[in-house]
This record gives structure tokens, C-alpha cells and sequence, in this order.
């Protein structure tokens, strides 16, 4: 029975009980208690025309208003869709340059007032998962592994300077041809990471990457540790590290084994895959737009206000295991806590910073990546590529 036949029935019982007697109000009462399923108690309240809906809603009222989650929602974009750790931690940092009209000083507080579970519920629904996938284009190189120990790296570091280094193809369907690929560059202690574009992974071009990479570093190059690349396995680069007045430590990764270079797996993702998509980048005139990109808006953006988390431990209990991760922080901020760079060292990190604007680095890469796959759906005019919405 729908709801309007339901109240009209009632209504018909409701004028019958007000107007009979003591038996047949008995008779109503165990009529509608029987036939609704419901205690005598609530259908004698039913008869009797009593309100039995609450006057407001129950519970607690919602702390934060749909404004407040409005505007949450612009940051969690802005952000690079952060989880909600990275994105309570990283808060004070884009708050101070976020500018809306409707953004009041009360709504001000209580985004800097959430928790990280607050976020991450009120955020819930609005995220989307997307399916990647991986292209590999990683071959091994006999000519110097032997120099080269393999071993893994020592991941607690109390140190900037230790570095893990991979490529990513830009290869779009096929590993055929030439296409650009990217070098990433991370610091295991700070997450500090630089790229760089590099023309078909020549193991030249590598090498001077790397040197380019290592000149503009705010601290000094200690070890490195990649894997069995022939872009990384080679004269060139063994040179550069080796045959110098301070050596590099050099190690390399267990063939096949990705997760031993698993700070840098995941930069590869964030820092290339997010940025340039799995498309095809098959002129050498791609290599200078996307170092344009890499080494400006993407490098202060990343390095000065994007939180990351360090494992600090890891527990085995019985088939799983219990991971306790530290408080996320920017490369920035480890840097300047650290004891093992000098005071002008952080000076001019300092001096970098406060000239700094998120939303403006974030603008600028919008509008440097579209105009990227503008002229790359030119040259496919097969293939569509959409606008990126930062």
C-alpha cells in the first residue's frame, strides 16, 4: 500500500475513534496495531492526531558549513588530489595565497581547524579513482655491472644527498621509434626531486641531465642509486661519478626488482605520469617545453608545497604488516630542519620560498600544458588529448 491510500485509511480511523465508544476505540487500537505491526502505545497516538515527527533533526548539528566544504574541495584539487595526511599538513602554506570572495575568515579557521579525518570524510564521494598503466622500457647493461655493487640502499638516512634515479618513457602504445623520456631524481631523506626531459634515454644525454641536475642542487650529491637501465649502466655516466676528486657512492638496484627504487617509482607517478599522461612525445622539440616545465613551475611546486610522508616503521603481525608513517612534510621544511646544511645553504632556500605563490605556479603550469597538448593534438590529429584542468 502506498503512502496516500496509508493516510487515508488513517484518517477514517482517526474520525471513527474520536467518536466512539470505550469498546470500539479498544477494537481501532488492536485493528491498527495488528495490522500495521506496531505497538498500542504508538497507534493510539496515531489515532488521536498526536505529531509523532520530531521537530528538528536529531544528533549534532554540522560543524562545518557547505561553504566550508566548498571550499575544501578547491584546495583538495589545487593540491594535486593530496590524501588527507599531506593536505591538513600542507593547509597553512596554500590557505595564506588562497583568494575567494567567499571565502570569510570564519571558513578560514575552521579549514585550518580540520583533522585529517575530517577531510578525508568529508571528501569522501568526491574522489575519483582512475586506472593507469605502466609502460617499461628498462634494459640491462653488462658492460660495467660488475664495478657497480648491487645492493639496497640504506633508506634511513639522516642526511640529504642520497639520491635514487629512474626513467619514464614517453612512449605512448609502442617502444618503437624515438620519443623523449624522463629522468627523476629523488632525495630518499628530504623527497627533494628534480627532472629532467632527456631524447631517446642516450646514455650522453643521461649523464648530462644528471650534471645539470647536480649544479642546481641545494646540497651536495653523496650516492646514487639506480637500476640496471643501459641509459644508467654506462662509460658515461661511470666517468662522471667515479673519475672525480669526491667520489659518488654508486649502487644499483636486484634485476626486475622495481620496489628497491620505490622512492622513486612513486615520484614517477606523481611528478611525471600526473603531469605529461602516457601520451607520445615523438619530436625532439618536446625536450625543451617540458624541461621548461620541470625545472619552473613543476620543481618550486613539488619541492616548496607538496607534503610527503617517510615510512618510520614497519611491523610484521602475522601475514600483514603494521606501517607508522611520520608527520608529512614538505622537501622544504626537512631541509631547513636539517642539521647537515649550512645556514646561507637555508637562507637561500628561505629567500625562494617567500617569493613563492602556489595558485600562480599552479596557473602558469596549466596554461604551459595545455598549450603543450594543443601542439601535440596538432601533430596527431588522430589522437585526442584533453585540456589539463589543475
Amino acid at each position: 500500500m502506498s503512502n496516500r491510500p496509508k493516510k487515508e485509511y488513517i484518517t477514517v480511523l482517526q474520525e471513527r475513534y474520536k467518536k466512539g465508544s470505550k469498546k470500539e476505540k479498544t477494537y481501532l487500537l488492536n485493528l491498527l496495531s495488528d495490522q500495521a505491526k506496531v505497538h498500542r502505545k504508538y497507534a493510539n497516538r496515531v489515532l488521536i492526531g498526536q505529531n509523532l515527527l520530531p521537530k528538528s533533526k536529531r544528533g549534532r548539528k554540522p560543524v562545518y558549513s557547505v561553504e566550508c566544504v566548498y571550499h575544501l574541495k578547491n584546495l583538495f584539487k589545487a593540491m594535486n588530489y593530496s590524501c588527507s595526511i599531506k593536505m591538513k599538513a600542507a593547509m597553512p602554506h596554500w590557505l595564506k595565497f588562497y583568494k575567494d570572495e567567499n571565502l570569510s575568515d570564519e571558513i578560514r579557521v575552521q579549514l585550518l581547524k580540520m583533522s585529517s579525518a575530517t577531510i578525508e570524510r568529508l571528501l569522501k564521494g568526491h574522489k575519483a579513482k582512475l586506472r593507469r598503466y605502466l609502460n617499461t622500457g628498462t634494459k640491462f647493461s653488462t658492460v660495467l655491472k660488475n664495478k657497480i655493487p648491487v645492493r639496497p640502499l640504506n633508506y634511513n638516512t639522516t642526511e640529504p644527498g642520497h639520491f635514487e634515479a629512474d626513467t619514464v618513457a614517453h612512449c605512448g602504445n609502442s617502444l618503437l621509434g624515438s620519443f623523449v623520456w624522463s629522468l627523476t631524481f629523488t632525495d630518499i631523506y628530504s623527497g627533494w626531486t628534480e627532472n629532467r626531459a632527456v631524447w631517446n634515454k642516450g646514455a650522453e644525454g643521461v649523464k648530462n641531465a644528471i650534471a645539470d641536475i647536480e649544479r642546481g642542487l641545494p646540497f651536495s650529491l653523496k650516492s646514487l642509486h639506480s637500476d640496471n637501465g643501459s641509459e644508467f649502466i654506462a662509460q658515461p655516466l661511470y666517468d662522471y661519478l667515479m673519475r672525480r676528486d669526491s667520489k659518488v657512492n654508486w649502487t644499483r638496484s636486484r634485476p626486475r626488482r622495481s620496489n628497491d627504487n620505490c622512492h622513486v617509482e612513486q615520484k614517477n607517478w606523481t611528478h611525471v605520469r600526473e603531469t605529461f599522461g602516457y601520451e607520445r612525445y615523438n619530436k625532439a622539440e618536446y625536450v625543451i617545453e617540458m624541461n621548461d616545465i620541470y625545472m619552473c613551475e613543476q620543481y618550486h611546486l613539488y619541492n616548496f608545497f607538496i607534503p610527503t610522508m617517510k615510512l618510520k616503521n614497519k611491523t610484521r603481525i602475522g601475514s600483514r604488516y603494521k606501517r607508522q608513517y611520520s608527520t608529512p612534510q614538505t622537501p622544504y621544511e626537512r631541509l631547513i630542519e636539517s642539521e647537515a646544511l649550512t645556514q646561507e645553504q637555508k637562507n637561500k632556500l628561505i629567500r625562494v620560498y617567500e617569493s613563492l605563490n602556489p595558485f600562480e605556479l599552479k596557473s602558469k603550469l596549466k596554461i604551459k600544458l595545455n598549450k603543450l597538448h594543443e601542439k601535440l593534438s596538432e601533430d596527431k590529429p588522430s589522437v585526442k588529448t584533453n585540456k589539463v584542468a589543475l
